[in-house]
């Protein structure tokens, strides 16, 4: 019996009537209401199971907020949230047939304040009016794909919250306009002034050609920025100012203008700890183009600055390697200098050295022999005063007669020849070999 039970509780989805032109997926949780069927308002006692999550499709002209054709919806007031599967996000879907017209109002939306996701695809919105998604409220990302916008006005998402909502599923925070052209080629000013809690901007092949200064001021949250495949050509220097948050911004297929002054978000970026994704090609200047432009713009006078800092400091260096060189190659002379004359030092040394061991030889040589001599004319003089005395008419000169002091001075200078002596008075063994020490002492001195 309860098995029967379970089988016809799981079979009532499909045979119980929904609204007109509305069926369910229970595996997804989604209902799908088609506008060629349907028969406004789509009442939300219809529903035999609470709408989760709805996807209208084939829509072209308006979802009216009031009679005589509407509302769109009713009686959503008593959506019980508590009854939700977990598993998905809260979400409505819109999409057009065939890139058809799309009129929305301010209070079509009436009642879905309980609503995570809102996708609007393929339509051409004529109009998006003031506060028109006000009753959404709170969303965890607001998306329009395809078609394109029309008429959008300052105040076109006020009251439309875009933030992180950390229960859903996936959270997001997130704020898309992807493959929509906006046909006025811009936001409108100030139009995402109200989206202040969105962490994720994706504006992607809307035919945007301006982009104004303060796009994104009023989104101090803001982390992840796509502007890719858009009709501009540079971006205005203040675009970021105060987003202390962004760390990301991809900008893919956009047609730059190369000159220095139009590339400032590139060493912005990188002083901000900004990563920059996409391909930076250029387009302006002619000379510049199809060129791919890298984290620094360098222009000619940069080069030029460079070549000039170069040179200096090749030379710099240049110079400071002869300075290095010619001092290595003094004080490699200094310490050569400095052997040198320690070699010559010791060599004097040593010369002076030997120059005094032969003077003291010289002299002891010379001593000697004024020793000898004196005594053997002491001998002699001994020898005479024994003999008897007898006249000589004319007497040589005797040894006698030879003043001590002659002698001396003979032998004061010793470079000067010997040969003046008497070799009469002296034995002539002996003297023949003090001559020969007297004269190798002698030419040792001279030389």
């Amino acid at each position: 019996m309860s098995f029967g039970c379970i089988l016809i509780l799981l079979y009532l989805p499909g045979v119980l009537p929904n609204p007109v032109g509305c069926s369910y997926d229970a595996t997804n949780v989604l209902y799908t209401c088609n506008a060629r069927y349907w028969s406004l308002p789509l009442l939300f006692s219809d529903f035999t199971i609470q709408p989760q999550r709805i996807l209208l499709v084939d829509i072209a002209g308006e979802l009216p907020a009031s009679a005589p054709n509407g509302p769109t919806f009713s009686g959503f007031s008593s959506t019980n949230t508590a009854l939700f599967d977990g598993r998905f996000s809260p979400s409505l879907q819109i999409m057009c047939f065939v890139n058809s017209d799309l009129i929305i109002f301010m209070d079509t939306f009436a009642d879905f304040d309980w609503l995570d996701e809102v996708i609007i695809t393929d339509c051409n919105i004529l109009s998006l009016p003031v506060q028109v998604f006000s009753h959404i409220g709170d969303v965890n990302s607001f998306t329009i794909e395809g078609g394109s916008i029309t008429n959008m006005v300052a105040n076109s998402f006020q009251g439309l919250n875009v933030r992180k909502i950390t229960t859903a599923p996936t959270p997001k925070g997130s704020f898309t306009i992807r493959n929509s052209q906006i046909t006025s080629g811009q936001l409108a000013p100030g139009a995402l002034f109200n989206i202040n809690n969105a962490t994720t901007i994706i504006l992607e092949n809307n035919h945007i050609t301006t982009i104004g200064s303060d796009t994104f001021q009023g989104v101090p949250h803001l982390y992840n920025l796509t502007l890719s495949y858009n009709d501009i050509t540079s971006i205005p220097e203040s675009i970021f100012t105060n987003l202390h948050a962004l760390e990301h911004v991809t900008i893919w297929g956009v047609q730059w203008d190369c000159t220095c002054d139009k590339l400032w978000f590139i060493p912005y970026a990188s002083d901000n700890n900004i990563t920059v994704n996409g391909d930076i090609v250029c387009y302006t200047p002619a000379g510049y183009y199809s060129f791919h432009i890298g984290e620094v713009c360098i222009t000619a006078l940069d080069v030029v600055n460079f070549a000039t800092v170069l040179l200096i400091l090749i030379l710099t260096i240049f110079g400071f390697g002869i300075i290095v060189h010619l001092h290595c190659k003094e004080k490699n002379e200094e310490e050569r200098i400095e052997k040198v004359r320690g070699i010559r030092n010791v060599m004097a040394d040593k010369i002076a050295g030997i120059l005094r061991n032969k003077i003291n030889k010289i002299e002891e040589f010379v001593q000697d022999n004024i020793d000898v001599y004196r005594e053997k004319n002491k001998i002699r003089e001994e020898t005479k005063e024994n003999q008897p005395k007898t006249e000589t008419p004319t007497s040589p000169r005797n040894l006698n007669e030879i003043d001590e002091n002659e002698y001396s001075s003979d032998d004061e200078n010793p470079c000067e020849s010997d040969d003046s002596r008497d070799d009469d008075d002296l034995d002539e063994t002996e003297y023949q070999s003090s001559k020969r020490d007297l004269d190798t002492s002698h030419e040792d001195i001279c030389h």
